[in-house]
């Protein structure tokens, strides 16, 4: 049988990253939050308890999606540090197939090629593929929900929206932003990705179905987070991250962590006045979004305007696989 040049390209891409990859694998890059994600994951495939720490419980700090995967890896290899490893290897590997397919569907065959390649070499993405951290795995939960829909919009099946729903889920429970998938469908009801923008009933209902079971599958997370912090909230961190950056100041994230008095931890694990729990997840402690962005709104815009301009920095070097094979039409496009 004849291998097409293109299976043949997309196997050397393939290979090309795999070994990218396994030259960084052993790099000293395993901190606090590996060692969390692995105990966590290992605790509760083990036990059924999504628990770890000795006075706390930093399962509110950390959603369940990646610990899971680690929990499931180290019953074969027993090795925990190991398996938070192998799994940010495996899901980068099989992202570089899922741009090319993405690239392919958006545009054709010689895009998705570039953007698998681009995907498989680029530093940024090599170095997030080998650490023990829920992004690799993030991503490629990402790209394979936009597949799937890309693939949807064009088979309108309603069993397309019920794995979307299992997916969309999934991501979010490896990290919290997933939640924004949800806007795919939704948009969809109002034709933005039809020939024409209208209001269409047969993707409302679907939609419904595809939120219906994400809330379902989110919801044993959603009580967790409640027991603890007894609010309802999106993810464990939302107070305490308020907590943390207001001690960065001006400064960036990594020039509080790397000083010598690191005040995140400390802030971070240390108790309330009544001493009964952390401070950062009080059941009574209350903070004024008006006050937040009111006391000093000098402030506040000089700090959104930075974290605005960072987060879209991060964003550009993510997405620069995936924009530079449809460089001509964005081009076109602008013009």
């Amino acid at each position: 049988m004849k291998i097409k040049r293109e299976h043949l390209t997309i196997i050397v891409v393939l290979l090309i990253g795999a070994v990218a990859r396994i030259i960084k694998f052993d790099d000293p890059n395993l901190v606090e939050d590996t060692a969390t994600y692995a105990r966590l994951g290992k605790n509760l495939i083990e036990s059924g308890r999504y628990a770890f720490g000795e006075n706390y419980n930093t399962g509110v700090f950390y959603p369940p999606g990646y610990p899971v995967f680690i929990g499931l890896i180290d019953l074969i290899f027993r090795d925990l540090f190991f398996s938070a490893k192998l799994v940010s290897f495996i899901s980068s590997c099989v992202s570089i197939f899922l741009s090319y397919l993405i690239g392919k569907k958006l545009y054709n065959k010689e895009a998705g090629l570039f953007a698998a390649l681009l995907f498989a070499v680029y530093p940024v993405i090599i170095i997030v593929s080998v650490q023990g951290y829920a992004d690799a795995l993030y991503i490629c939960f990402l790209l394979l929900s936009i597949l799937l829909f890309l693939i949807s919009l064009k088979r309108n099946n309603a069993i397309d929206h019920i794995l979307l729903g299992i997916l969309f889920s999934v991501t979010y429970l490896i990290r919290p932003e997933g939640i924004f998938l949800l806007t795919l469908p939704f948009l969809q009801v109002f034709g933005v990705f039809s020939e024409k923008i209208e209001f269409n009933k047969r993707y409302l209902l679907r939609t419904v179905t595809l939120s219906l079971i994400f809330a379902l599958i989110i919801s044993p997370y959603m009580l967790f987070i409640i027991n603890y912090t007894g609010k309802f909230s999106l993810s464990g961190k939302g107070t305490i991250s308020i907590l943390l950056g207001e001690l960065s100041g001006d400064r960036k994230y990594h020039e509080v962590v790397n000083t010598p008095e690191n005040p995140f931890d400390k802030l971070a694990y240390s108790l309330n006045n009544d001493k009964s729990q952390l401070k950062g997840w009080d059941k009574n402690a209350t903070l004024s979004l008006k006050d937040y962005v009111l006391k000093d709104p000098v402030a506040f815009a000089r700090k959104y305007q930075k974290n605005l301009i960072q987060e879209i920095s991060i964003l550009i070097k993510l997405l620069i696989p995936v924009l530079l094979p449809h460089r001509r039409s964005l081009l076109s496009y602008i013009s």
